[in-house]
């Protein structure tokens, strides 16, 4: 994406450079972001408004999306039903792509909104405002889920890892989240001396995260494990120790078949969760 003044252009790197698209905005941009087909892409816009195009065509594909004051953030859900936009209003809001009709009732920050991302199943979306707080909430409902996270910095994006399961919010630094538990990893994701200067990712597998800084360097971590389940931390004392306390607080051995169904409960579990850090 390039960004001259009054227009977008939009170029195909995979053979070599070349412009596959170009479109006038009516504004200075706040925001922008691709579906997943990478067929369409949506635009914020400082003049309080927000569109969709059509990148081969560059025909404008939707009504205006309108809030009170500048967009800053746009986001496409995964299915590519629905848009998210937060804006300066202190407000983020759900628009449907089809009709370009609000759905439901806005969802409101005490700051402007710099961030909105969907989780994978599309059944959550985080909004980041500028007083540093995240808020999680029902796509359904509109309701919010669970408390709000204060994240110590201002002006940052959100994005869910590819299996839902954590968040990176990232301005010039990053921080990670455990989505279920709303934990804050201390990883040393921080750098003292350089800043963040492109977005984050993780990889599809969601078990490292990837990032660019200003001092030229691209740094990646191993995602960490997941906060244990009770029911994961009782299996594992049962099978590192073997033995158990019955109902009459008496330790007493595991007897071996019952020991390799435990076992295999466990590695259950730690499949669907994320390998320890390296």
């Amino acid at each position: 994406l390039l960004f001259p003044a009054g227009h977008v252009e939009i170029w195909d790197v995979t053979d070599g450079p070349t412009r596959v698209g170009s479109f006038q905005v009516t504004s200075a941009l706040g925001s922008v972001s691709f579906n997943q087909a990478g067929s369409r892409i949506a635009v914020g816009e400082y003049r309080n408004v927000a569109w969709i195009w059509d990148i081969r065509s560059a025909k404008r594909l939707s009504p205006a999306f309108q809030h009170d004051r500048a967009v800053g953030a746009v986001a496409f859900s995964n299915d590519g039903t629905l848009l998210a936009t937060g804006s300066r209003d202190q407000r983020a809001r759900l628009w449907s792509i089809d009709d370009g009709d609000e759905v439901g009732l806005a969802m409101h920050h005490s700051a402007r909104v710099e961030g909105v991302g969907f989780s994978p199943d599309d059944t959550v979306l985080a909004t980041a405002s500028e007083d540093g707080v995240l808020r999680l909430w029902d796509v359904q409902t509109h309701k919010q889920i669970g408390a709000p996270r204060r994240l110590g910095t201002t002006g940052f994006g959100v994005i869910f890892a590819p299996d839902g399961q954590q968040i990176v919010t990232h301005s010039s630094s990053m921080s990670l989240w455990h989505v279920a538990t709303g934990r804050l990893y201390p990883s040393p994701l921080r750098q003292p001396d350089s800043r963040l200067v492109a977005t984050p990712r993780f990889r599809k597998d969601s078990r490292r995260l990837v990032a660019a800084f200003e001092d030229g360097r691209i740094r990646h971590w191993d995602t960490p494990y997941a906060p244990a389940t009770f029911r994961e931390m009782q299996l594992r004392t049962w099978i590192d120790l073997a033995v158990r306390l019955n109902d009459q607080g008496v330790v007493e051995p595991i007897p071996w078949e019952e020991w390799r169904e435990l076992r295999d409960e466990l590695n259950r579990l730690r499949a669907n969760a994320l390998d320890p850090s390296s």
